[in-house]
């Protein structure tokens, strides 16, 4: 799969946000039906006092505020917690409306705890995770590693698609649920269980959310937040380097310094082994990458494949004792350096892939040569 040519970014961002929606739906509605205690908690998080009609107005007014702010983020690609955004708009309401004294601080506190604990134990869990996956697979078939994570990934962001909608969707459900209460005249949900059509108007909300806004948000982490350049010099620079000792030999042809020159071409050769196995390894630890690990690791695998041919036509002609070089062999040689210097110009223009105007020329340059 080329990912310079027919297929393009935009399916790959539509099968995630798809995926991610599905999950999502399937989270709100699932959990919830078994345990609505997040939703319970969000309900009885804060007291809007004894008058229905101006908690109603309250209400309202907060979760405007979180929806201004929620698009306003979106439409900037700014990763925000739409849950901690609920939960200040509604105690900054409630205090205006009753004071202090309007927020259940028992409740509350489960807030805190589970921001203290996420936290916490994110980053432990991920490091001792990411720690056992080192050595697990320290002796594994790179390649196959690399299929395998590709499912994985997929595999723990289906889930964690499923328990954000199990979470996030289940304080939007007793928002929701706290203002059908109020619109009936009720000052408080009580002990009432929650209606299948509230978990399924919540479930399509988050959803169809998911799917208008998700690509924005992808880019941002996954592309603006984690820069190429980390991949995009591969082995391009050593390439040049080669391409350009190969005309160099053949122009100022010696058969008695070609084993010292295929001694220089060999050390090219095994800084860009070096570089090859230090990408495949950023790509095994790496949680977000800006293109597929596929297409990465196979660019990565086609430059290493260039050094390796360069390096074998100096050592054909060493073991095949060459005495003189024909005209012609210099003038591949200089076609050669020209390609390899375009695709080193491909790889550091590939980071701006997004809205570059010259990567599509510097490809059919490469081709053309």
């Amino acid at each position: 799969r080329d990912v310079l040519g027919s297929r393009g970014l935009g399916d790959v961002y539509k099968r995630q946000i798809l995926m991610s929606a599905a999950f999502n739906f399937l989270g709100v509605l699932i959990m919830t039906h078994f345990n609505a205690s997040v939703a319970n908690t969000i309900s009885h998080i804060v007291d809007f006092g004894g008058n229905s009609t101006m908690a109603l107005a309250c209400l309202c007014a907060a979760l405007f505020s979180i929806v201004v702010y929620g698009a306003t983020a979106s439409r900037f690609g700014i990763p925000t917690s739409q849950s901690h955004s609920l939960i200040a708009g509604l105690t900054g309401a409630a205090i205006a409306l009753g004071g202090a004294s309007s927020v259940n601080v028992h409740e509350w506190m489960k807030v805190i705890y589970g921001l203290a604990l996420s936290i916490g134990l994110g980053f432990v869990m991920g490091w001792v995770l990411c720690k056992l996956v080192s050595i697990l697979f320290a002796a594994a078939n790179r390649r196959r590693a690399n299929v395998f994570f590709k499912y994985a990934q997929i595999a723990s962001a289906a889930a964690m698609s499923f328990m954000h909608g199990a979470q996030d969707g289940q304080k939007f459900i007793g928002v929701l649920f706290l203002g059908v209460a109020f619109a009936n005249g009720q000052t408080s949900v009580g002990d009432a269980g929650i209606p299948i059509w509230i978990m399924l108007l919540c479930s399509a909300t988050m959803g169809i959310g998911t799917s208008v806004g998700g690509e924005r948000i992808i880019k941002s982490v996954g592309q603006s937040m984690v820069k190429l350049e980390k991949y995009q010099g591969f082995s391009a620079d050593l390439a040049v380097q080669a391409a350009e000792l190969l005309t160099k030999i053949f122009e100022n042809f010696d058969p008695a310094q070609i084993h010292d020159m295929l001694n220089k071409m060999h050390a090219i050769e095994h800084a860009a082994d070096k570089k090859h196995h230090e990408l495949e390894d950023a790509l095994l630890t790496a949680f977000i990458t800006p293109l597929e690990r596929e297409d990465l690791d196979l660019m990565s695998c086609a430059l290493d494949t260039v050094l390796d041919r360069i390096e074998g036509v100096v050592q054909r002609v060493y073991f095949t004792n060459i005495q003189s070089i024909h005209p012609d062999a210099i003038v591949i040689a200089h076609k050669v350096t020209d390609a390899c210097r375009a695709m080193k110009d491909l790889m550091v223009e590939l980071p701006n892939y997004r809205k570059s105007k010259t990567l599509r020329e510097l490809v059919i340059q490469i081709n053309t040569i």
